[in-house]
């Protein structure tokens, strides 16, 4: 067996029927300078157009993205630009040439090139299992070619500074070893479908009927399988179990982090807080004597101006509602503002992945309530990236956020474009089939009422910025 089928054995090949989306992650074959150009396999990180070329990627194959943003080739077809965190490496990776992350390196890893960049291998895919945002990619972009010079490629992992809890998630996952026999209480069972994991807890009685992962849009049905969980109780029941609760709790939560990924994250407090509450921080607050809108374009005429609904008020709450502790009396209220709405996209993420419908839904009323009940345009920056966070590629038509989302930009679009519009329109353009929807609302609402949507002065007038 050749080093190029030896290392591809037993990986799932990325999808090649859509479109790759910078900051995922894959396993990237390829042949190394640094390795005689034999083939070596690595983690490669999804890079931006706009931090191609700063990074020494000034040609372009003829298979990758255009200048102009408009793909030409199909997507089974694509290369894509890539970062080799620990490798200070760029290049551009043929979607052929890249696979699913597993959960460690190629068994001949360590036999080939040794046990310290297998090692070092097993850190890095550990990294990207747990699924950090762009911006800790390129900042340890950045921080390499600082640490190690252009040409330095030394198998090094420079750790970026303000992300230490990014690491200690790691940290806390690599201490817990693996339950001994005796202690075991998580085992598999002959009945169950291949693939899939089992946990039976004891002295614990039931009658949920059992529960499954749900598979995503457009997951592999054999992928899928094998992430199933079959649990026999609700997740409530799980979380509260005592196993959950005692010195098996990090072993316990290690085997299903690849599932439910909430350990260690702040969200985690909130989930629980909601199934066994049904509420979540902040709580919502109603206002008795709300402050009323401000005319919009086109509303200027309006005879009743408790009807006049603010720009961007998809749900329709108006101003009735409050975030309970949340007042914008300065410049730290604002950043606290703008992190919450960071936190809610989070916090939608992992409602989604649990397929609690009720929580997403409680999430983006909140969202809503962030723009309505605050003056200025102060959440559209995170709102920006709350889009990324979430990650609109897989996301059904009738998923609550995509409902919200689009009506919204398309209403808002040009406050965008005011606030932050390369921002925007990066992160717009690396989701092509939401900016058409987005572009298509946007139409019926011009259609609709045009007077509304054309002076920018008066929308943000409406929202307390500017003049008379």
């Amino acid at each position: 067996m050749t080093q190029r089928v030896m290392f591809a054995q037993g990986l799932k090949p990325a999808n090649r029927m859509v479109e790759l989306h910078p900051g995922q992650a894959y396993l990237h074959r390829f042949k190394s300078a640094r390795r005689d150009y034999k083939t070596d396999i690595w983690v490669a990180i999804i890079l931006p157009d706009d931090e191609i070329e700063r990074h020494g990627l000034h040609r372009r194959p003829s298979e990758a993205k255009p200048a102009d943003g408009t793909w030409t080739t199909p997507t089974s077809e694509r290369c894509y630009p890539c970062f080799l965190p620990a490798r200070n490496t760029f290049r551009y990776a043929s979607v052929k040439e890249l696979f699913n992350l597993p959960e460690t390196p190629p068994v001949k890893y360590a036999a080939i090139f040794g046990e310290e960049d297998e090692k070092l291998f097993q850190e890095v895919l550990d990294l990207a299992r747990i699924s950090p945002e762009i911006d800790f990619w390129l900042k340890m972009a950045d921080d390499e070619e600082i640490m190690k010079g252009k040409r330095g490629k030394q198998m090094e992992l420079i750790r970026p500074d303000g992300y230490d809890h990014v690491f200690a998630k790691i940290s806390s996952d690599s201490d817990s070893d693996d339950l001994s026999s005796d202690k075991e209480d998580v085992k598999s069972e002959s009945s169950a479908p291949a693939g899939s994991h089992i946990a039976r807890f004891p002295a614990l009685s039931t009658n949920t009927p059992t529960s499954h992962i749900k598979q995503e849009e457009g997951e592999d049905p054999e992928e899928s399988q094998q992430k199933e969980l079959v649990l026999g109780m609700t997740f409530r029941q799980v979380q509260n179990h005592f196993l959950l609760r005692d010195e098996y709790r990090s072993t316990i939560r290690r085997i299903f982090r690849h599932h439910l990924d909430v350990e260690d994250q702040p969200e985690a407090e909130q989930i629980c807080m909601f199934l066994n509450s049904g509420h979540f921080n902040p709580r919502v607050v109603e206002v008795k004597d709300p402050v009323p809108f401000a005319n919009n374009a086109g509303d200027e005429n309006s005879n009743d101006k408790s009807q006049t609904r603010q720009i961007g008020d998809i749900l329709r709450i108006g101003r009735k509602l409050q975030l309970q502790g949340i007042q914008l009396q300065g410049n730290d209220d604002i950043k606290g503002l703008q992190k919450l709405i960071l936190s809610l996209g989070r916090l939608y993420k992992q409602a989604r992945i649990f397929d609690i419908k009720l929580l997403m839904e409680n999430v983006i009323q909140k969202l809503q309530i962030a723009w309505n009940s605050y003056p200025g345009i102060y959440p559209l920056k995170p709102l920006i990236e709350v889009v990324r966070i979430v990650d609109p590629v897989h996301l059904a038509a009738s998923d609550p956020f995509r409902e919200w989302i689009v009506p919204f930009i398309a209403e808002t679009i040009d406050l965008f474009q005011y606030e932050d519009g390369k921002k925007f329109w990066k992160v717009m353009n690396s989701y092509p089939l939401l900016r058409m929807e987005i572009n298509d609302k946007r139409s019926e609402f011009l259609k609709n009422n045009p007077e509304r949507y054309m002076d920018v002065h008066a929308l943000l007038r409406s929202r307390g910025v500017g003049g008379n």
